[in-house]
This record gives C-alpha cells, sequence and structure tokens, in this order.
C-alpha cells in the first residue's frame, strides 16, 4: 500500500512536467501574429498590409465578407502540434445592418513565411 501512495504523487509531478510540442518562443510568435491579423480587421487595414514584411502574415478570414470587428479577445491554446497551434478567440461582431453578436471561433497558426492565421470552420 505505502507503494502506491507514493507512486501517485510522483505521477502527478512528472505530467507536470511534460514540454509542449513547439518551442515557447513560437507559441509566443503564434499569438502575436494572430493578434496582429485581428487588430488589422478591427482597423479596417486592406488585409495586402498584413503581408509586408518583417513578419508577414496570411489572414484569408472568410468572417470579414460580412461583419466588421468590434472588439476581440485571444483565448485559450487548445492544441501544439508540429503543423500548427489552435487558439481559441472571443469575437464582437457587427453586421452591415449594425446589429452586434458575439462569437468563439478557433484559429490554427502556421508558421512560416508568411505566417498562415486560419479560421477553423468547424468550430
Amino acid at each position: 500500500m505505502k507503494r502506491s501512495s507514493l507512486l501517485i504523487p510522483i505521477v502527478f509531478l512528472l505530467a507536470g512536467c511534460a514540454k509542449p510540442a513547439r518551442p515557447q518562443a513560437e507559441i509566443d510568435r503564434s499569438l502575436k501574429a494572430l493578434a496582429t491579423a485581428l487588430e488589422s480587421w478591427k482597423a479596417n487595414e486592406p488585409p495586402a498590409k498584413l503581408k509586408a514584411p518583417p513578419e508577414p502574415i496570411e489572414f484569408g478570414e472568410d468572417l470579414r465578407k460580412t461583419f466588421e470587428l468590434e472588439s476581440f479577445k485571444v483565448g485559450n491554446i487548445l492544441e501544439i502540434d508540429p503543423k500548427y497551434i489552435q487558439v481559441k478567440a472571443a469575437l464582437t461582431l457587427k453586421d452591415k445592418k449594425g446589429k452586434t453578436e458575439d462569437r468563439e471561433v478557433v484559429y490554427q497558426i502556421e508558421l512560416g513565411s508568411p505566417i498562415r492565421v486560419i479560421h477553423d470552420p468547424y468550430f
């Protein structure tokens, strides 16, 4: 019995030591790219402006065609894998009639040149 009671804290300790699949610098770069893309949409800047150096971003937001972005909040990271980092965001959108709505969406950020910020339509 003593053996199993010692095993439980060790398992929790090891689980807490797990490292993410990506370095923290890449995670930070992804979150910054998402915030930059959303700020650009909020300011109603043309998408081509994001493609300028030093950190070009490709942001093909489908909601941009029918909504203005009033505000946003970058939320939790849902998944980190070698291909992308998946992040939840809360958006306040305004349609062409002036009606606002809140929406939770998920973006997949693929690091590269340019960084690709993609709205995941399944969330």
